[in-house]
């Protein structure tokens, strides 16, 4: 009776972890590869800047979990990991775009898991510094505009803004008109945000 009961629990377990899964199919990856696998490479030889190649391999690898999520259709876990991989790449610029003596000072800080600042206070400190940031976000005004809007986009997945963001509305089998058209959809979001967090990650390199 309980090795039966073991077994139809285990049959449940797998039955549950995939109720409402729907996976993808990410076309090209093996150029999104070769992009990432170029930037990883890449190492920067700036001897104020040696410390942000741990950070690229990061975000490098953000991304490469947003496609395997992706793919496996884990949705809301994919887009958070291009966020992330954003995010990390803001805060490489945050630590260079400094005087040695405060970059030092900041990257304890975040070591030491103290008081940091969060991603938009990070970009509104860069603003006020005046610095190099401010000079390429000026000079590249349409590159940084068209990155804000794609985030604020991506965070409707992140935090689930949406009936179409939900799993169980979508697997639903009254809903395959609309989860053909919303598959068609995010499938086109990720491919538009996976290119951009790659030319992020790109460019601050």
């Amino acid at each position: 009776m309980v090795n039966e009961q073991s077994h139809m629990s285990n049959e449940y377990i797998k039955f549950k972890e995939i109720e409402n899964i729907t996976p993808f199919l990410l076309e090209n990856k093996e150029q999104y590869y070769y992009d990432l696998m170029n930037i990883e490479d890449s190492w920067t030889g700036r001897i104020d800047a040696m410390f942000s190649n741990e950070f690229f391999r990061e975000a490098v690898q953000m991304i490469i979990n947003a496609i395997v999520l992706f793919e496996k259709g884990y949705v809301d876990c994919a887009f958070y990991s291009l966020r992330q991989s954003m995010e990390i790449s803001t805060t490489i610029i945050y630590f260079v775009d400094n005087s040695e003596a405060q970059r030092k000072s900041e990257i304890k800080k975040w070591k030491d898991q103290e008081r940091f600042p969060m991603h938009n206070q990070m970009i509104n400190e860069l603003k006020n510094r005046k610095l190099v940031f401010y000079d390429l976000k000026e000079k590249m005004s349409d590159f940084f505009n068209n990155v804000e809007k794609a985030k604020q986009r991506l965070n409707k997945y992140v935090h689930k803004q949406g009936l179409d963001k939900f799993y169980v509305h979508i697997k639903h089998p009254l809903n395959k008109i609309q989860k053909e058209k919303r598959n068609k959809k995010v499938t086109k979001d990720f491919t538009e945000f996976l290119n951009m967090s790659i030319g992020v990650v790109g460019s601050v390199k």
